[in-house]
């Protein structure tokens, strides 16, 4: 049941953060999503193109059958949701909240009570629970209402004093980010890093070792060459970077969807001079834009692919900007009946001027900082779902 995931989620999100948290001390992770009627909303969105719209309207009916003036068991539907603080050195023990807006907190208590989970409250205004049915461990849960949420910590009471408690409005800004996620790995304590690079290692070795009877040998040496590379370039990677941040949002308004990163190396290290040299050999000028565009078909059926590269001087940062159409790239093979089906399901989704409802683009800069954005047109989606059920690229006999 729909009630039943929720406290699943809420339970097992706090189980993964317990702390000790300063509202005036910068986080070193904040984690945002998008509230659960946004969240609905892209998944309707997401499914009608991809002609599943009908089972995601039964699921958002049965959604809406447990929602009332209180919202869904009290929770505010409207409203983002996070985790918000820092890792410590006991990682078990670091300084996270989780934040989960709340409409009517005399029905969140009620909601709660709907699992034999029954809070006691202190002097405080600080709720326990100490028995949890069915955790899977043994812990003491905190939370308290404040600023119109819920803040929850594990086995810390202190953690919820009322002056460390992060302004929702500022900890996790409304915008169209469907998740986000903002670490400054400078603070990561070193034993998380360990543990990273371990895991790591271990799960390279096992596809070093992964060989088939017939793999030839220079394949075999290329993949250790590939597994020792990766592993040392994450461990430099989380000994000299700052910061990363991560954004994947979608605009239903403007058919948008596109995942934003940012990586920024700490200001000296050697992973920042490696990535301003790797920067000024791209051109150094400062900046490249290139664009790709497909032309055709010509008499035999056939398109042309086109690449430009305009320089631009005295910017000072590398940056590469490139466009792909879609409907212009369907054809880019040669002429055969499932190229010509293709270029039908383009011109049904994009029209046949389908002004830059069909692209693809990707962009980037470096300096110390890497940032990178690749974007999609929504609208692709439908063309992907309408060939799968056209069986393109199926692997089917043609």
């Amino acid at each position: 049941m729909p009630s039943r995931w929720i406290v699943g989620l809420v339970l097992c999100t706090a189980f993964a953060i317990p702390g000790n948290v300063r509202a005036d001390a910068p986080p070193s992770l904040v984690v945002k999503l998008k509230s659960i009627d946004g969240l609905l909303e892209d998944v309707k969105y997401l499914a009608e193109l991809a002609g599943a719209g009908e089972e995601i309207q039964q699921i958002n009916e049965l959604l809406n059958s447990f929602k009332s003036d209180q919202g869904l068991g009290g929770i505010d539907t409207s409203k983002p949701w996070g985790l918000y603080g820092s890792l410590s050195d006991d990682v078990q023990n670091s300084p996270l909240l989780v934040l989960l807006p709340i409409k009517d907190e005399k029905a969140f208590l009620e909601f709660l009570g709907n699992f034999e989970i029954r809070p006691e409250k202190d002097k405080e205004g600080v709720y326990t629970i100490e028995n949890i049915p069915n955790a899977p461990l043994p812990v003491t849960l905190y939370f308290r209402f404040a600023n119109q949420y819920c803040y929850i910590a594990i086995n810390e009471k202190s953690n919820l004093a009322k002056d460390k408690l992060p302004d929702p409005k500022k900890a996790l800004p409304a915008d169209d980010s469907v998740i986000s996620i903002s670490a400054r790995i400078a603070e990561l304590p070193d034993l998380a890093k360990q543990l990273l690079v371990t895991n790591l290692e271990n799960m390279l070795g096992e596809l070093k070792e992964k060989q088939s009877d017939d793999e030839a040998e220079s394949v075999t040496k290329l993949k250790e060459k590939v597994a020792d590379f990766l592993t040392a370039r994450v461990q430099m990677l989380l000994t000299d970077g700052e910061t990363l941040t991560l954004r994947l949002a979608m605009d239903s308004k403007k058919d948008d969807m596109f995942v934003e990163a940012a990586f920024k190396a700490k200001s000296g290290s050697a992973l920042a001079k490696e990535m301003i040299e790797a920067g000024k050999s791209l051109l150094k000028s400062g900046k490249i834009d290139a664009a790709m565009t497909m032309r055709g078909p010509d008499t035999n059926g056939h398109y042309t692919a086109m690449i430009g590269l305009r320089v631009q001087d005295g910017m000072g940062i590398p940056v590469l900007s490139l466009n792909a159409s879609m409907s212009r790239a369907v054809g880019l093979s040669k002429a055969d009946p499932e190229t010509a089906k293709m270029i039908e399901i383009a011109k049904d989704v994009f029209g046949k001027d389908p002004a830059g409802t069909d692209l693809i683009s990707i962009s980037g800069e470096m300096t110390d900082t890497l940032r990178l954005r690749i974007g999609m047109k929504a609208k692709l989606i439908k063309f992907f779902a309408k060939s799968a059920e056209a069986g393109i690229g199926g692997g089917e006999d043609k």
